[in-house]
């Protein structure tokens, strides 16, 4: 609305209905508004593309559409501007499936006079703008709990990893040394998370043989948290609080299934340890 001017932009194939509407818009000179008129779809779609609008008049009958697709098509590509939807008397059902689907309200052509006219054309932009506010509103909201959430883990997996202590063996791995296995374990479970997300086979056998090494490094779960959260703060500033949310909580099927391979290792060389010793 700038300049303090409603723009509305008319798609109407009928002169005679367009000329009714233009008159009862200007009958109105203490709101001033701006209309724009074109016939066909096309060429409603060509002035969104190129000029702002505070709301739409489509007629759902028009040379080049017909019925609900009209509006659907106009919808779906310019969602951000609010749409009023002219129908004829016999098309009730019409316009309300056109609400249901999106449309801010109708109006049924030749029972409208300037007030009803000029009064669904404001509050049609209103309830946008409402809609607008809630769903950012919304949005906010489940940021704010994606950040809390994400914080949350962060503080479970730092609690385990530094339990009472620092890590078991990482304390005394050279930097340059754990900078490399972080390196792998960054690679690993990205490849995890891909293949999880993508629906293929999981990179066991990368697992097994990193598991393997880890295990030849007496390394424990909390010196594998230790991983874990240099992995996650790797990528805490390049996403949004929802997409670290997501990463998070599918990276977390990649450290169990680190944890597994490397408990099962262990358990394997108790075993062992175990039928050596009573074989002694």
């Amino acid at each position: 609305m700038g300049n303090g001017r409603i723009h509305i932009l008319l798609v109407e194939d009928d002169p005679q209905d367009a000329f009714l509407l233009r008159k009862l818009l200007a009958e109105d000179g203490a709101n001033p508004l701006e209309l724009a008129w074109v016939e066909r779809l096309s060429e409603g779609l060509a002035r969104l593309q190129k000029g702002s609008f505070d709301v739409v008049l489509l007629d759902l009958s028009l040379p080049d559409s017909q019925g609900l697709q009209t509006f659907t098509h106009l919808y779906q590509a310019h969602a951000e501007v609010p749409i009023v939807v002219l129908t004829g008397v016999n098309d009730d059902a019409l316009a309300v499936a056109a609400v249901k689907a999106g449309a801010q309200d109708y109006l049924v052509k030749g029972q409208f006079d300037t007030h009803l006219l000029q009064r669904a054309i404001r509050y049609a932009i209103e309830r946008y703008r409402l809609q607008v506010a809630l769903e950012q509103s919304r949005l906010r909201e489940q940021e704010e709990r994606e950040r809390a959430e994400n914080l949350r883990h962060r503080q479970s997996y730092l609690a385990i990893a530094e339990g009472n202590a620092r890590a078991d063996v990482i304390a005394g791995i050279a930097e340059d040394v754990l900078d490399s296995i972080a390196s792998r374990y960054q690679k690993i479970v990205l490849h995890y998370v891909r293949a999880v997300r993508a629906g293929e086979d999981r990179p066991s056998q990368s697992i097994r043989v990193f598991a393997a090494e880890l295990a030849s490094l007496r390394f424990g779960a909390r010196d594998i948290m230790h991983l874990h959260l240099r992995f996650l703060d790797a990528f805490v500033d390049r996403f949004l609080p929802q997409e670290q949310r997501a990463l998070s909580n599918d990276a977390r099927l990649g450290l169990l299934e680190v944890m597994g391979e490397l408990l099962d290792i262990y358990l394997k060389t108790s075993s062992n340890n175990a039928v050596k010793n009573e074989a002694d």
